[in-house]
């Protein structure tokens, strides 16, 4: 449904094309991520220009996600797997210093930068060259 501004003090609006079909009523399941998305807008009375406007913001956000360094602590290379419940797990992530704050994004990648050198595969590469 398109929303147009009301009409100023002393301008009219006008209709220049009349409708060629009765308007028929049909039912629709308020479902998917494009129902939300209108609601969303809706419901905070925004455009789907401002959307757009948020959603570049996260990208711009995401980017600097990607380009953060993750640190290495010799500290992690102690702890033992079968003790997880105990453990701080962002600071086995390395995103310790960030905390509740850290992104998606953020985790996916430290958990990915963790899994290519874990203990198993540092073991393993120092075996070869032995």
């Amino acid at each position: 449904m398109l929303l147009l501004p009301s009409a100023a003090d002393g301008q009219g609006t006008a209709i220049t094309h009349a409708l060629t079909s009765a308007s028929t009523l049909c039912q629709v399941e308020p479902v998917g991520r494009w129902f939300e998305a209108f609601v969303k807008r809706r419901n905070r009375n925004a455009s789907a220009s401002f959307q757009e406007l948020e959603d570049k913001k996260e990208l711009s956000e995401e980017s600097e996600d990607e380009e953060l360094q993750l640190e290495e602590f010799p500290m992690l290379k102690t702890l033992d797997p079968k003790d997880w419940k105990n453990q701080d797990h962002y600071a086995v992530l390395g995103l310790g210093h960030i905390r509740y704050k850290a992104t998606q994004r953020q985790i996916k990648a430290a958990r990915e930068c963790s899994a290519l050198h874990s203990r198993e595969w540092i073991l393993r590469s120092e075996e070869v060259r032995l």
